[in-house]
């Protein structure tokens, strides 16, 4: 009787932890909203701009971080130019390779169902450095949201991060993969939304 108590709960924790491994296994996003049925479904390009309106950066706005970096730096608006841009291909460059979607030329809102704008809205950089025993990585996070026309159809938050190091202190080392994490995140959803 004990015997088969036991080989019953045996077999029930296996079966339950069968099924969550298998619940497990699909894609885990954090969505701010999906279209059903998928308005991405038929896309084929799209678009991606980036809007810093609603960055904070150590948490100040991004034109008071700018300013206050400009005092010690006159070139630091060039180089926060130079950081976004890297940033801004890698996470293109990622989502395409993932999504496997050609790009828009017109920026602007798209005018057929087979396009899309995707708007990466960014809210947060964590610029990271090396301080010996100590290193906060970079980091950033978005909403990637997807749109056709002025509709605002799916989106879904993403993020990265990189961990900072003696052999590789500076922020430029770990901005790329930050913005290729991201990217990776904002193609994986795109795939996941079109199937839907």
């Amino acid at each position: 009787m004990i015997k088969k108590k036991l080989m019953n709960g045996f077999m029930a924790s296996t079966l339950s932890a069968a099924v969550g491994l298998a619940v497990g296994c699909g894609p885990s996003f954090q969505v701010i909203r999906q279209s059903t049925p998928s308005a991405l479904a038929n896309v084929e390009k799209v678009s991606v701009r980036f809007d810093y309106s609603q960055l904070y950066i150590g948490g100040e706005s991004e034109a008071t971080w700018v300013k206050k970096k400009s005092e010690n730096d006159a070139d630091y608006p060039k180089t926060w130019a130079d950081l976004k841009n890297r940033l801004e291909a890698a996470f293109v460059t990622s989502f395409r390779g993932v999504a496997g979607v050609g790009e828009r030329g017109n920026l602007g809102a798209p005018t057929s169902g087979g396009e899309a704008a995707l708007v990466v809205q960014v809210k947060e950089i964590g610029i990271g450095k090396y301080i010996p025993f100590y290193a906060p990585p970079t980091k950033a996070n978005a909403n990637a949201v997807f749109k056709i026309g002025d509709q605002e159809t799916d989106g879904v938050v993403v993020g990265g991060a990189s961990a900072h190091s003696l052999t590789s202190p500076s922020v430029f080392q770990h901005i790329e993969p930050v913005g290729s994490q991201m990217g990776n995140t904002a193609g994986r959803f795109f795939v996941h939304a079109r199937a839907q």
